[in-house]
Order: structure tokens, then sequence, then C-alpha cells
């Protein structure tokens, strides 16, 4: 049954409290009445609000707004056809207006107009015979409805591309609006956070019109949740009555604020020198595009690149940076320590990773930071050495140094010479190859040596270094002594005609050693 209505029109209402996560105050736009009539001040003023009127092309000019009154769509795409969720957001001339929409019903429809060459009736009458009459158009002719399901998500798009997007305000008129939990809005930010919730406005009976529109004072709007009616659109319903709970509700005009790129999040590289001890600090700077009224977030991790935390190059940092809407803050810094040592090595680089921005999209996703090497190529030299030589032997130990601990494995080819020792009589030759491995700085070479009890002068042979890969050499020869511990011994008569004779042993410089030894002379 058709019942007349009195219009009733509510303007605008500026809530005076902060709503959901944003900074701002939202500005609602609401009427509700019998005809176009009865809302079409409150759809003008939000019109103004939002701004001019913009051609509907690919891209985003910024400010304005965009508008989908779905009179154009073609009949290919309109009742009894399915209506693509992207059909506004191609990238074409005409089409792009930066929406998409989703339903967990997958289908949504478009009603078909009076002339098209399938003669689908008119208002979803295809769908059930008594929509005609309670549904009624805002602007002439076309309506909008998901199917299956009565939910739908709205999300933005800088218009034509995959960019994600916000606006500053979103609007739809409704057409049968008859009790007031049957239609709503949820407006949400890009973080996921609601920003506010609205009913929309009754007026009880057939083919009444509501408008709901929101705006902010800046773009922070990415996805806005539509509850169309207690039921969807469908054959099934056949009463139309609000006390069973079927209140169908159906959509006509959708105004939005031209959609923008939600601001972007830098990271700069940085370089650090190292130093030989202690900790420098590599300071990575982190900038928001624009300021924006939403905190906006990211997380940030180092990860190893050539440099590595188990070789202790710097220090592991994990957090998340928040950029401050309050001090309409555009820069952040994370700061990560860089330890310092004496080790040869290349310049190392780890990284800044950035993931999970809220209210923002990734520019730059990492940032390179470079460890700039202070250390000087490790150099190689070998000492002196001495031993006592002893009856049965002993070892000369020489120790090969490098100046400093290296990133690359050093090798130096070593050999003995002759000098007063001669090999395999005084000594054993020696020759071969020595390996540092990155980060040893020492090494030992022994060299055996033979005793006996002959005395003789010191004896000396040498260590030569040549033949080096990832170092120099800084000192070549090692020079090894032998130090002799033999006396020698001599008989003399200490009697031309008596008894005895005396044993003179020389100990080389101590002097002269005798001993007298009792025999019987002649």
């Amino acid at each position: 049954m058709i019942r007349r209505k009195t219009a009733v029109t509510v303007g605008v209402v500026v809530l005076s409290t902060t709503v959901g996560a944003s900074a701002q105050t939202p500005t609602i736009h609401e009427a509700t009445g019998a005809n176009a009539a009865a809302i079409q001040t409150e759809v003008d003023a939000f019109r103004t609000e939002l701004g001019t009127l913009n051609a509907n092309g690919p891209g985003s000019v910024g400010s304005g707004r965009r508008e989908i009154n779905w009179d154009a769509v073609p009949d290919a795409d309109a009742a009894p056809g399915r209506f693509p969720g992207n059909f506004f957001n191609q990238n074409t001339n005409g089409l792009a207006r930066g929406v998409e929409f989703t339903t967990p019903g997958i289908l949504s429809q478009v009603s078909a107009d009076a002339v098209n060459p399938t003669a689908t009736p008119v208002r979803f009458d295809n769908l059930n015979a008594t929509y005609s009459t309670a549904f009624a158009a805002f602007s002439p002719e076309r309506l909008f409805a998901p199917l299956v399901s009565n939910l739908m998500d709205v999300t933005f798009f800088v218009p034509g591309s995959t960019t994600p997007a916000v606006t500053r305000g979103f609007g739809v008129v409704f057409t049968d609006v008859d009790t007031a939990d049957a239609a709503s809005m949820d407006f949400f930010d890009a973080g996921g956070n609601l920003l506010l919730s609205r009913n929309v406005l009754p007026t009880a009976g057939n083919a009444s019109l509501s408008f709901l529109g929101v705006s902010f004072a800046d773009a922070v709007i990415a996805r806005v949740h539509i509850v169309c009616g207690k039921a969807a659109a469908g054959a099934t319903d056949v009463t139309q009555d609000p006390v069973a709970g079927s209140d169908v509700v159906v959509m006509d005009d959708w105004i939005l604020g031209e959609p923008v790129a939600l601001p972007t999040i830098s990271v700069s590289d940085v370089t650090v020198t190292e130093g030989n001890a202690g900790t420098v600090d590599a300071t990575f700077t982190l900038t928001l595009s624009t300021a924006t009224t939403q905190a906006v977030t990211v997380d940030v991790a180092t990860a190893d690149s050539t440099a590595t935390t188990a070789d202790n190059d710097y220090t592991q940092v994990a957090e998340t940076v928040t950029f401050g809407p309050a001090t309409a803050q555009t820069t952040a810094t994370v700061t990560v320590p860089v330890n310092g040592d004496t080790k040869f090595e290349p310049d190392e680089v780890f990284f800044l990773l950035l993931s999970n921005p809220v209210n923002a999209m990734l520019a730059d996703d990492q940032a390179v930071a470079t460890i700039t090497n202070d250390d000087t190529a490790p150099t190689i030299s070998v000492n002196d050495q001495q031993v006592t030589e002893g009856a049965v032997g002993a070892r000369i130990r020489f120790t090969v140094s490098l100046s400093n601990a290296s990133h690359q494995t050093v090798t130096v080819a070593f050999s003995t010479a002759d000098v007063t020792a001669v090999a395999g009589q005084d000594y054993n030759a020696a020759s071969g190859t020595l390996t540092f491995f990155p980060g040893q700085t020492s090494q030992d070479i022994d060299v055996l040596v033979r005793g006996d009890t002959e005395h003789e002068a010191n004896e000396t042979f040498t260590l030569n270094l040549t033949s080096p890969t990832n170092a120099a050499i800084a000192d070549a020869q090692g020079v090894g002594t032998i130090v002799d511990d033999d006396v020698d011994r001599v008989v003399v008569p200490l009697c031309a005609g008596g008894v005895g004779f005396a044993t003179i042993g020389t100990l080389l410089g101590f002097g002269v050693h005798l001993a007298y030894s009792r025999r019987r002379c002649g």
C-alpha cells in the first residue's frame, strides 16, 4: 500500500567531539522526505562543501568532487545483467572515478532504463514486481543495489589506477528507508579504524528518499561500509513490510570527494665510518610526504647484507615509528648502533626494511646503510728467536704476526736458510705456507735444532717470508740463533817426571777451568 508522507528535512550536523581514530570532527549532511525536493538542499550543500565537480578522467586533481548517478551505465552492464564492482575505476575517460565496491553476495545490479533493448522492467521490477512502486529515483532513472547480500564495502583509489586513495567526504541517496536501523554507513581510515558510524534517516512508507553525506576537513576516509536495508533485494521479498523485518533499501546517487593518494613514507640511505672501538650511530630519516590529521605508523627492522649482526658489525633494531598528527610531524629518525673494530674489511652494508604502514603508503620500503671501513690492510712480520742447543736438540719457535685482523684469508710462504748454522747438521730445514683465516692475527712456526756436545760458536739461520696474499710483508726475515752450551777439554802434564795431569776445560766467554788428576809420571 502506498501511503502519503510529509516531507521532513534535517540539515547539517557538526559533531563537537572527536570520533573514532580521527583527530577531526566530521560534518554530517542528512535529510529525508517524500521526494527529491525534500533532500535537494542538503545534497547541494554537501556538493558545495566538497567543491567543484571534476571530469571523470584518470588521475587525481587533488580537490573537488566526483559523482555517480548510474544513469549512463550501458544497457549491457545493467539489469538483467550484473554490474562489475570496478566499473567506475577503469583507466578510461568518462569512467574513472576512483571507486570500487565489493559485496559478500558477490553480485550487484543497476536497474534498467525505460528504453533498454531487452524490455527489462525499470526500478528492479525484474527482481520483484512490487519494487517500482517502493523505490523512487533521485536523478532518473537508474538505481543501484547489492544482490544476495544487503552489505557493501566501498574503497577508494586514485582514479583509473590501483593506487589506494582516501577521500574527505562520501554521501549516498537511499530510497525507501522505512525504519531507523534499516540503512547505515560506517567510515574507516586507512588503518581500519572506525571514524564514524551513522544510521540513515527514515521516512515511513514507499518511495521516500534519504540522504547521508559525511565529510572531514582532510582526506581521511579509505573505506565505507554500507548496510543497505534489512534484507537483500530479491524475488522472496514480497511484502515490503517493516514489521516483518524485510525493509529492502536501494541506492541512487553517490557523491564523493576527489580521491587522493595516501601520504607516502620514504626513507633515506645512510653512510657511517665504523671507527676502531665503541659505537657510532647510523641514523635513518623517514619522511612523510604530507602532514595528516591521522596518526601514521610504520614498522621498521634491520636486515643483514654484507654487514651482519653475527659478525658484530651492528646492533639489530626492530620498532614501530609514529608520525604524530598533533604536531603535523613529517619526519622521524631510527638509530642503529654500528660497532667499531680494527679488522680490515671492505665497506659493508645492511638494510632498514619498512613494512605495515598505517594511514600511509610506502614510497620506499628499504634503505641501505653503508659502513665505511677505516682500517688499513694488514702487514706481515716475523720475530727473531734463540734457543740453547742442548745435547739432544731443541725447537726454535718463530711467531709470524698480522698487524691487524682481516676479513680475508691471508697466506705467506716461509723457508729457512743457512747463515752460520747448517741445515741437516745444526737444524732441520723447514718450508711451507702459513695461513691466517679471517680474524686470526698470529701463527707459530717451529724449527728443530740438532743438539751435540761439541763446543762451537753460537750459530744462526734465517726464516724468510715470501709470496704474501691479501697482505704486505713488513718484516720478511726472522733470525734464529743457536746458543752453544758445550765445553772444550785439554790434558796438560803437570810434571816432567813426577805424578799427575791437569785437565783444562775452556768455557767460551767464561775463562779457563783447571782440574787436577793424579797420575804417576814416567
